[in-house]
C-alpha cells in the first residue's frame, strides 16, 4: 500500500515536472523564433535601403486648401454649432428641489434637466434644450403663452 501510494506520488510530481519543462521549452523556441524573424527582417530592411539613392532627400510637397471664409467667420460658425439654448423652468439651492422639479417636469412630458450651477450657485433645471436659437425662440413664445415664467440661458 505504502509503495503504490509512494509510485503514485512519484509518478505525479514526473509528470508536473515534464508539463513545466515542456512549457519552459516551448518559450524559449518561442522567443528565439522572434529573435530569428527580427534579426532577418533587419537584414531585408538593410537590403531593401541599399536600393535607393540616399544622396537625394525624397520631399514631397503638401498642397495647403485654403478656406474662402476668414478665421473670424470659421470661430463663430463652430462657436454658434455647439451652443445649447436651454429653457429654464427654475433655479434652487439645493439639488434635492432641483431633482424634484425635474421629475415633476418629466410626469408632464418634458425632457427636463438640471442644466448647470449659475454664477449664484444655484442650480438651473430647463423645460427644454434647443441647438438652434430660432427654435428656442419659437418654444420660449409658447411657453409664456401657456402661463408658464421661463428664460433662456445659452450654454
Amino acid at each position: 500500500m505504502k509503495k503504490s501510494l509512494i509510485l503514485s506520488l512519484f509518478l505525479m510530481f514526473g509528470a508536473l515536472l515534464q508539463a513545466q519543462v515542456k512549457a519552459e521549452l516551448n518559450a524559449v523556441l518561442q522567443n528565439d523564433a522572434k529573435t530569428y524573424a527580427l534579426s532577418d527582417l533587419g537584414f531585408n530592411a538593410k537590403l531593401l535601403h541599399l536600393d535607393k539613392d540616399v544622396s537625394k532627400p525624397v520631399v514631397t510637397e503638401e498642397v495647403v486648401k485654403k478656406s474662402p471664409r476668414t478665421l473670424e467667420e470659421v470661430l463663430a460658425s463652430s462657436k454658434r454649432s455647439s451652443l445649447k439654448y436651454h429653457l429654464i423652468a427654475g433655479c434652487f439651492s439645493t439639488i434635492d428641489n432641483a431633482n424634484r422639479l425635474v421629475s415633476d417636469l418629466s410626469r408632464k412630458g418634458y425632457p427636463s434637466e438640471i442644466v448647470a450651477k449659475n454664477e449664484k450657485g444655484l442650480f438651473m433645471v430647463s423645460y427644454l434644450t434647443f441647438t438652434s436659437e430660432d427654435a428656442a425662440l419659437e418654444s420660449l413664445q409658447d411657453l409664456k403663452e401657456q402661463g408658464k415664467s421661463t428664460w433662456i440661458s445659452i450654454r
